[in-house]
């Protein structure tokens, strides 16, 4: 093993996703990437999963393993990265959504209400899944208000339809939450501390 601290592989990580949240817990890690972003219908797989029986937290791990094996196929040798996220709240799954209206519906059924996030991963090189893992955080939402809910989306609305659940964390998020039980990195879409624990069994970091 090399002697240097932390990503040990000659080449970069291949993050197979345009989140810039993800981006950026891997940039803190100094872990050296390059994005490549797959060309995968994330809502018709999703139905189609959900519509076999699949669990929420199962499609999940699904997205992000077929994210991660398309671009495998086309990069052999090198180690791709690849993470999503679902939502999970009374049974029902959560998807993006394409306008405020339709993630005010959403906020609707969410307020008041604990929702589940599932947050997965996985490592895969030349088509071969080296690791994967998905963990969740249980979230309360306070009752909301319409006047709350009039104002949030006015003023953030637009800014959080790459959400699923139509909010950040990291940012305005916590002022809608009443309990929060979960990993931070979980909550903003990746399982870090299982995924880096993975890392180090297949020597591609060193930390210690």
């Amino acid at each position: 093993m090399s002697g240097k601290i932390g990503w040990q592989p000659d080449e970069p990580l291949i993050l197979a996703s345009g989140s810039k949240t993800r981006q950026a817990m891997l940039a803190a890690l100094d872990i050296p990437f390059e994005v490549i972003r797959p060309d995968l219908d994330e809502g018709a797989l999703s139905a189609g999963l959900l519509a076999e029986g699949c669990t929420i937290a199962g499609i999940a791990e699904v997205l992000a393993q077929q994210k991660a094996l398309a671009i495998s196929r086309n990069t052999p040798d090198r180690i791709i990265l690849a993470a999503d996220q679902t939502l999970e709240c009374q049974g029902k799954l959560f998807m993006k959504v394409a306008t405020p209206a339709e993630l005010r519906a959403n906020l609707e059924q969410l307020v008041g209400r604990e929702h589940s996030l599932w947050s997965a991963a996985v490592l895969v090189r030349n088509g071969t899944i080296l690791w994967a893992g998905v963990e969740s955080a249980e979230m309360e939402m306070l009752p909301l208000s319409a006047d709350f809910l009039d104002d949030y989306l006015a003023k953030r609305g637009q800014a959080m339809l790459h959400s699923v659940g139509g909010y950040e964390i990291e940012g305005f998020g916590p002022m809608l939450f009443r309990s929060i039980r979960g990993q931070h990195a979980t909550i903003l879409g990746m399982p870090l501390i299982s995924m880096l624990a993975g890392m180090r069994e297949l020597g591609l970091i060193r930390s210690c």
